[in-house]
């Protein structure tokens, strides 16, 4: 009975949090919506920027960027989405992505390899790059090892032979409102919190990355004149 609260509070904490956090957003003021990227000029052009920027990390490529930085970073963040991918398609009853292709031995390598290497990457370079560990903040480091707590419980979870299809029952349950017990191994439940703790955290939390590459007025703005300025209006 606590899962099932503990699961609908923090599923009502995630949603509403991320609604919330983009109405304060979409309420700040604007003073001067000038855009960074020099060529564009129409929406479509923004758009398309911001696209580029969300799938291949170019912002961490700009200025003589560091390529390990972004090869890590990139490599986590595509892990990640296959890793989401795979637990949709478990969830569904029909697949809504690459529905002709068996994509198990892609998520396999990603969810078990690169997906940790990548994160443990990222967490080290905090702690032996000096000027990165002097600005870094305890919550960096608390995101960073409550991924690598699911992403190893779900490792173990995944090679322990668990019942697929009573986590599957007990998911689908809970988000049709009417929940069950089902029996599952302690590394279900601990894997389970981990990732319920992540949703409360979401919210509040420098993983809002994620909705703000998407509505920054800098990349959403486009120039509307060929100076690429507008005047105060004092």
């Amino acid at each position: 009975m606590i899962d099932i609260i503990f699961t609908y509070i923090a599923l009502s904490i995630f949603i509403l949090g991320i609604i919330y956090k983009l109405y304060t957003w979409a309420k700040s003021p604007i003073p001067v919506p000038i855009g960074i990227y020099q060529d564009s000029t129409s929406a479509a052009s923004a758009i398309k920027h911001i696209l580029l920027d969300v799938i291949f990390f170019r912002p961490l490529l700009r200025f003589g960027g560091n390529f390990i930085l972004w090869l890590g970073s990139w490599l986590f963040h595509i892990a990640l989405f296959l890793t989401l991918i795979g637990h949709i398609k478990l969830f569904l009853h029909y697949p809504i992505v690459l529905p002709m292709i068996e994509i198990r031995p892609i998520l396999k390598l990603f969810v078990s390899t690169i997906l940790p290497a990548s994160l443990i990457y990222l967490l080290l370079r905090r702690i032996v790059h000096r000027d990165l560990r002097y600005i870094s903040t305890p919550a960096d480091y608390f995101v960073l090892l409550l991924l690598l707590g699911i992403i190893i419980s779900g490792i173990i979870m995944a090679n322990s032979g668990i019942n697929l299809v009573a986590v599957k029952y007990y998911i689908l349950s809970i988000l049709s409102f009417k929940p069950v017990k089902v029996d599952l191994p302690i590394i279900f439940w601990i894997h389970y919190t981990l990732v319920l703790i992540l949703l409360i955290y979401f919210p509040f939390s420098k993983l809002m990355h994620l909705f703000g590459a998407l509505v920054s007025p800098t990349k959403t703005s486009y120039h509307k004149t060929k100076a690429h300025t507008k005047k105060l209006e004092l």
